[in-house]
């Protein structure tokens, strides 16, 4: 346990270094907007006056007045977020993607946007499941507060490491590691869902041959042919 938190203190650490190095986006200096179309053609020419030395960079534009590509992206993203919290998940995986392709941002402000709206559609789904019971646990929330206090730690840590990882690694690895994450995701989904599909089939068929589907149905079945061979 005690090497184990050695080799966390040394990760974070090279991490922090990492971030101190200066490792970011990239910055692109220009004169007037048409300088930066060519890079994204939602960025234009601004004065950046935090750093020592003034100069004009590419900056990605204000909200509004808004394209017509980001209405249609922020209705897509509305219901892609709706339809996350219907299946429970937190939908960043794929709000990420959305806010890259329709509102043309870099990777690390569509991870902020997605977080935020992952924070506000979680913080609505707990109000709306606060009181909600447990299906099969008489007496029981449905929120099962004692697994809370076994995962929320180890949440915790992944998120400060999470955040060292974002504030050190380029945009490029960053998508790297998120697609390898996609694509893990899909994989477990996928499988889960034939898994699923299965079991229904099957018991779509055993219903269609009028068998009960309870347990033990197979094991009565049995002793009542026995009985009558009997």
């Amino acid at each position: 346990m005690k090497n184990n938190i050695h080799y966390l203190t040394l990760a974070m650490f090279l991490l922090d270094q990492t971030s101190a190095a200066g490792i970011g986006e990239t910055v692109f200096p220009c004169n007037v907007t048409t300088d930066c179309i060519g890079i994204n053609p939602y960025y234009e020419c601004k004065m950046n006056e935090k750093i020592e030395v003034p100069r004009n960079e590419c900056v990605h534009k204000a909200l509004f007045p808004m394209y017509p590509k980001e209405i249609v992206g922020t209705f897509v993203f509305m219901i892609i977020m709706l339809l996350s919290n219907v299946a429970g998940i937190g939908g960043g995986g794929i709000a990420i993607p959305l806010a890259i392709y329709f509102f043309e941002l870099s990777m690390k402000p569509a991870i902020a946007i997605s977080s935020f709206a992952i924070l506000c559609s979680t913080i609505a789904r707990f109000l709306y499941n606060f009181s909600e019971r447990h299906p099969e646990k008489s007496g029981c929330t449905s929120i099962d507060y004692n697994m809370t206090t076994v995962m929320m730690p180890l949440t915790l840590l992944g998120s400060l490491i999470g955040a060292y990882v974002y504030k050190s690694f380029p945009d490029l690895y960053i998508c790297i590691i998120l697609t390898l994450l996609l694509v893990v995701f899909t994989f477990e989904s996928t499988k889960k869902y034939l898994s699923l599909r299965a079991d229904e089939v099957k018991k779509e068929k055993l219903a269609a041959e009028g068998l009960d589907l309870e347990p033990g149905a197979a094991k009565k079945t049995a002793t009542i042919e026995i009985e009558f061979a009997e």
